[in-house]
């Protein structure tokens, strides 16, 4: 892996030019300002630099249960604008049981090794043994200003720069056993107080000017990534699976009124420190327990390996077959975490996420929607997961015989008996075909609930949702795209829904023989007239063929606006978005994954899109013979080099195949980031990303 992969890693393995581009956007850091003014009643103006210390002097919190959460939260913020900055940092750590005067064996670059020093005019600035200014590279970008007027200290003012910064180095460095004893404690209170004290330690031996001043100075941001990381570690044993559930991570601390109030100051409390309180009021209440701030970002100390995670809804683990037995990952309980959900013999199971990537014995929740259980079949009945009431809770849609049957989610994973919704859209209402008539559900109309969209023979159908799960009689929307109108196949031509303008509404998009035609939602369910945007990904524009080239719609800029993906014969395609339902000139963006590029084949090799990374922007997911490679985005809809990141659910890699063990990216733990979900011989197994 490397960089833009997500991964924290040692500061002194990374190569030199990503710690230059790391230490470039901590000066952008110092370009950028929160809105507002330095006279307001409450400062505004504040860099983006600058507002660090300001967060850390008012609500930091030292000395409880607190203090690792805390400051996890101001890490992971400080990393979102490092990303806002250049998508491919990440926030890499200060290892602070080697001296970051002489780390051996560190990254010198062009696969050089040696001793480096972190503290030279081109990275951190000074590190003598005297106490003195950090100089260069910070003095240059205003950090801070010798003899300025007004200056913070004077006037507590965070949009003023301090007049200096210093810093020395003296002692020595934590030790390995040290490290060990906080990793092997064995409850969160005892590890929290012998990690706080190597942490205060390091403070003496990197000394920044106090504790109140030390968010002056960057180092501090590596050496908190390393107490982070050491959290991160004794989280994620394996041992102790409760170290990532919310209601257990704190022990016998879990009733701390502390740890259950909302965070200061991004929650808004107190409303003293903008933009988290007025005029802008970007708060967001949120307590320690919130799955964001439980969830360990990824280290390269702390990389899971595959665990089987339910000993059923496998090819062998329960009988279940790819071509009977649908199954899905989907947020059943609006914690932001996907459950796993199959539609067996007897009905329709369900595996609840216990919220830290382990789940609940397997329930069977409704007896229908089954192979035996109403008699559903997968080459005739298309089975959903989708919100149709707007709760966050995923329900179940099956287009059955006779129509549209829904069984809606009681909100705790469990649902209510099937009801027929709409008397259309089956194989015997209205003679639809899984072969002849894709079928989706998709929200067309903004409002947080899925409506039903059906290619049939003479054009898009759609019923729009009443709000509760009910719909509206079927209308045709656009007189294309069908099976008889514009002779669209499903063997040749891939359709799908996807919001091209970033109106929180699905559009119509199709790659038919002579390129990519899509129909614009006019924002209430009806359609635009279909224009065609690329001449390319199409069946005779380019030569693209189902059965060997994937194409797929994914936000790779971050923009809320899907862009086209196509895995060609010689490697990743791509046409960018330009935000109004129209698109750039295709681009090969990635030279394998292809057909050619790497031999990958649609009947041995599942490729994906999905935010491995959690930049908000899709990255590529393949599951090679050896096991799963990952193109990491580089924000602007390039991506990087492939990496390899699990030997495991591979063609050769485990004997995972197409045709017996679903392969799915779903979010489990709530952190953001895809996680991989597999459907093997004995079970369901889970990689953590």
């Amino acid at each position: 892996m490397a960089l833009g992969d997500g991964i924290r890693r040692n500061i002194a393995s990374v190569d030199p030019t990503e710690r230059a581009l790391f230490r470039d956007a901590l000066i952008e850091l110092n370009r950028r300002f929160f809105p507002g003014n330095r006279t307001d009643p409450i400062p505004g103006g504040v860099s983006w630099w600058f507002k660090q210390d300001e967060i850390h002097q008012a609500t930091h919190v030292h000395g409880g249960p607190e203090f690792l959460p805390w400051h996890r939260e101001i890490v992971n913020r400080f990393e979102g604008m490092l990303r806002s900055i250049n998508p491919l940092l990440s926030l890499h750590y200060w290892d602070w049981t080697q001296d970051p005067r002489a780390i051996p064996g560190a990254n010198l670059g062009g696969g050089a090794t040696g001793t480096l020093n972190l503290f030279t005019p081109d990275f951190m600035g000074y590190g003598g043994s005297v106490s003195a200014p950090i100089g260069e590279p910070w003095l240059g970008a205003g950090f801070y200003v010798p003899g300025a007027n007004p200056h913070r200290d004077s006037t507590n003012n965070p949009a003023d720069p301090p007049r200096t910064v210093v810093r020395f180095v003296s002692g020595s460095p934590a030790t390995v056993a040290g490290d060990n004893a906080i990793l092997n404690a064995a409850d969160y209170q005892t590890m929290r107080g012998l990690l706080e004290g190597v942490h205060n330690a390091m403070h003496g031996f990197v000394a920044m000017g106090g504790q109140h001043v030390s968010f002056r100075d960057p180092f501090v941001f590596l050496l908190h990534s390393n107490v982070d990381r050491l959290f991160a570690r004794w989280q994620t044993d394996p041992a102790h699976p409760e170290r990532l559930d919310p209601n257990a991570i704190y022990g016998s601390e879990s009733g701390n009124a502390g740890l259950n109030s909302n965070i200061k100051p991004w929650s808004g409390v107190p409303p003293t420190t903008r933009p988290w309180s007025p005029p802008e009021n970007q708060q967001v209440a949120k307590n320690y327990k919130h799955p964001t701030v439980v969830a360990p970002p990824r280290y390269d100390t702390n990389l899971p390996t595959p665990q089987m995670v339910v000993a059923n809804f496998g090819y062998n683990a329960g009988g279940w077959r790819v071509e009977r037995h649908p199954r899905f990952l989907a947020d059943l309980t609006g914690d932001g975490r996907a459950d796993i959900v199959g539609f067996g013999n007897a009905g329709v199971w369900v595996s609840l996420n216990n919220g830290n990537g382990t789940f609940q014995a397997p329930q069977m929740v409704v007896a229908n929607f089954g192979y035996n259980a109403g008699s559903w079949r997968v080459e005739r009945h298309p089975r959903f997961l989708a919100d149709l009431t707007g709760d966050g809770r995923a329900d179940i849609v099956g287009f059955g015989n006779d129509g549209v049957w829904v069984s809606l989610n009681n909100g705790n994973g469990t649902f209510q008996a099937p009801q027929m919704v709409v008397a259309n859209f089956g194989y015997n209402a209205g003679g639809w075909r899984v072969d002849l008539h894709p079928r989706f559900l998709a929200d067309l109309t903004g409002d947080g609930r899925a409506d039903i969209v059906g290619f049939g023979n003479d054009g898009v159908w759609v019923s729009l949702n009443n709000g509760n799960g009910t719909f509206q009689a079927p209308q045709m929307v656009v007189g294309n795209f069908g099976y008889n109108a514009g002779g669209w196949r499903v063997e040749r031509h891939p359709r799908f829904l996807a919001d091209l303008t970033g109106d929180g509404r699905a559009d119509i998009v199709g790659f038919g023989n002579a390129g990519v035609w899509i129909s614009l939602n006019n924002g209430n369910g009806t359609f635009q007239a279909p224009q065609m945007v690329v001449g390319n990904f199409g069946y005779d524009a380019g030569n693209w063929r189902v059965e060997r080239h994937p194409r797929f719609l994914a936000d790779l800029t971050g923009d809320g606006r899907a862009d086209i993906v196509g895995f060609g014969n010689d490697g990743v395609w791509v046409s960018l978005n330009n935000g109004n339902g129209t698109f750039q000139a295709p681009q090969m963006v990635v030279g394998n994954f292809g057909y050619i590029a790497g031999g990958w084949r649609v009947e041995r090799h599942p490729r994906f899109l999905a935010n491995v990374t959690g930049n908000s922007r899709a990255d590529i997911v393949g599951f090679g013979d050896t096991g799963i490679w990952v193109s990491p985005n580089s924000g602007n809809g390039t991506f990087q080099a492939l990496q390899f990141i699990v030997g495991n659910f591979a063609y050769n890699a485990g004997g995972w195949r197409v045709e017996m063990h679903p392969r799915i990216l779903a979010d489990v733990t709530g952190d953001g980031r895809a996680d991989v979900v597999g459907f093997g011989n004995a079970g369901v197994w889970l990689w953590r990303t």
